[in-house]
């Protein structure tokens, strides 16, 4: 090479198939962040002639290697009535092209919005399950059930700390935002100083006071966050109406912000349409999911159609796949 002279060098680091499958999922790094895996070392050119002012380069690197799944929901799903009339079934085959595990988590799909160029509080798609047990897995009490969000924006964070996601829930749908779960940086909510962890808090809206509170799960480098919350925390109960809920959000780091139009709406104690399901898929493995509406109680609480979570897919739109609801021509 000539005296003040530039070249390009092409470094390759590989890691085999096997080695991608045995990288930790977000649940598992987000739990134990000792299960990071990092791959470091140095490049070294080494001269090939001596002399004065010629040395060896070494370049240091380290790299922190994600293992994707890549779990892909179809686009439409056909229904037909079931045999005995209350319901309209039909399935969605789900597989995971990807080279790591995944997991397809199902949530009824309430919201969606078009990229307006907001980063990473640019909301995609909303979806809420209502789930019989707590989010560790322990069994509710018949009265109660759990409520979870998944937010999706189009844009990855590095933290989704960097952000504030306001979900205004109403009670009955009369027009007042009687509740708002934010989810949050835990710090800066609980002592004015953020600590980049994010946290769900459920306030009151007649009085602004705090209810209940909890972590969300919530990756780095992620474009995909639930939050929590008990039915019993909104004081909802069986038999009541639908709620009704709608999503406003903002950058703590910059001027950007969203907020959706739509309203979505769940009865949690006897939901339309089917969610909550969830299936774990290897490398090249799929699965079959089957789905279903009540036509009846769909007329007070419609969905889009079905939400699709995997969080460790590639960040943006892919984290979520969305299944739109067509009703057959003999349901209501």
């Amino acid at each position: 090479m000539a005296p003040h002279g530039t070249a390009s060098v092409t470094i390759v680091l590989s890691l085999t198939a096997a080695a991608v499958a045995a990288l930790p999922s977000v649940e598992q790094v987000k739990d134990a962040a000792a299960l990071l895996t990092a791959v470091r070392g140095a490049v070294l050119a080494a001269p090939t002639v001596a002399g004065a002012g010629i040395y060896p380069l070494r370049v240091p690197f380290l790299i922190a290697p994600r293992g994707l799944s890549n779990v892909v929901a179809p686009a439409t799903v056909s229904l037909v009535p079931s045999a005995d009339g209350t319901r309209d079934v039909g399935s969605a085959s789900v597989k995971n092209t990807g080279a790591h595990a995944g997991v397809a988590d199902v949530f009824s799909w309430g919201l969606r919005s078009g990229p307006i160029g907001a980063g990473s509080v640019d909301v995609r798609a909303v979806g809420v399950q209502s789930l019989t047990t707590g989010l560790d897995g322990t069994p509710l009490p018949a009265s109660d059930r759990m409520l979870v969000f998944a937010i999706n924006t189009y844009e990855p964070w590095s933290s989704a700390a960097t952000g504030e996601f306001d979900i205004l829930i109403n009670k009955d749908a009369s027009g007042t935002d009687w509740y708002v779960l934010s989810a949050l940086d835990h710090g800066l909510a609980t002592t004015g100083q953020p600590d980049g962890r994010m946290g769900c808090f459920l306030f009151r809206g007649s009085d602004e006071q705090l209810v209940a509170a909890a972590f969300a799960d919530a990756p780095d480098n992620s474009s995909t966050l639930r939050c929590g919350v008990l039915a019993s925390a909104l004081a909802l109960s069986s038999g009541a109406q639908p709620i009704a809920y709608t999503i406003q959000s903002v950058s703590l780091v910059s001027a950007e912000a969203d907020a959706i139009a739509g309203i979505g709406y769940i009865d949690p104690f006897a939901p339309a349409i089917s969610q909550g399901a969830s299936v774990n898929l290897g490398p090249g493995r799929s699965a079959t999911l089957p789905l279903w509406v009540d036509p009846v109680s769909f007329a007070d609480q419609p969905a889009l159609g079905w939400m699709i979570v995997s969080p460790d897919d590639a960040s943006g739109p892919a984290q979520a796949d969305t299944i739109p609801v067509v009703l057959p021509p003999t349901s209501p």
